[in-house]
């Protein structure tokens, strides 16, 4: 998971899905109450434009969209409903189920491309589903504007770095982490499953053997050192490995510096 600053595009397309979507959500502010029907085709209309400032990559896992499952928008927090941690519906009051954030359900920086494989859960695997975990007795938002009070535990990938949260075991491809947010992210999302631990493995070597050709050399390949730029900026899958491989060597390179002098 690495830190995508999502920038509203300047298109027609863009501007006239805006205004549909402020239309559908004064339609929804103007109930009484629930139930909310939120127009799932309208949300994801414009999901192109969302997936392509993302690089074609999942938000979350930063797996490759449409290589090894579906590509989905995802609402960070829930549009139709709640559930904790455990997956348990989340009450405002006894009996009285969360009716979801409806109020975010056509908001752009509440809209994330992911994975079926980190959006959708089961209860072998994980996934996020509804799933919105907040600390322990924390404030929960039950209408519009009242989420600015809440502290989420899950690590929204445009809003903050996420990378701070984790390290990585280059052996393994697990991701590691002592913080309660990194560790609900590795929980709810599934981020540490079978499949992108080894794809992280194999990314870290790639990177360890792209990264030290290219600092050795005066003259590295004008592809190699095109590869490490893709890779450092986030345009490129499992970008975070490759910019932890990046931070242990820059030290080393520093000390060899150092010492000559």
């Amino acid at each position: 998971m690495i830190q995508v600053r999502f920038r509203q595009p300047r298109s027609k397309q863009w501007r006239k899905w805006r205004e549909l979507c402020a239309v559908e959500l004064s339609s929804l502010t103007a109930q009484e109450g629930p139930p909310y029907v939120i127009d799932e085709a309208l949300y994801k209309q414009c999901r192109d434009l969302l997936f392509a400032a993302f690089s074609n990559k999942c938000a979350y896992c930063e797996g490759r969209l449409f290589e090894q499952s579906a590509a989905l928008v995802e609402h960070f927090r829930p549009k139709g409903g709640v559930r904790d941690l455990k997956n348990r519906v989340v009450e405002i009051k006894p009996k009285q189920p969360h009716n979801g954030y409806w109020w975010l359900a056509y908001e752009p920086s509440n809209l994330l491309p992911t994975c079926s494989m980190c959006n959708v859960y089961t209860r072998k695997r994980g996934g996020k589903g509804e799933r919105f975990p907040l600390p322990e007795h924390g404030f929960r938002a039950s209408k519009p504007g009242e989420e600015k009070k809440e502290k989420p535990l899950l690590i929204h990938p445009g809003r903050e770095d996420p990378a701070p949260y984790f390290e990585i075991d280059f052996e393994t491809g697990a991701l590691k982490t002592s913080d309660e947010r990194g560790r609900a992210c590795i929980e709810v999302l599934g981020l540490n499953r079978e499949a992108l631990m080894e794809a992280r493995r194999d990314a870290g070597r790639d990177a360890t053997l792209v990264i030290r050709e290219c600092r050795r050399k005066k003259s590295p390949r004008k592809v190699d050192e095109e590869r490490v730029a893709e890779q450092l900026a986030g345009r490129k899958p499992y970008s975070l490995v490759w910019r932890k491989v990046d931070e242990q060597m820059a030290p080393k390179r520093r000390r060899r510096s150092t010492s000559r002098a």
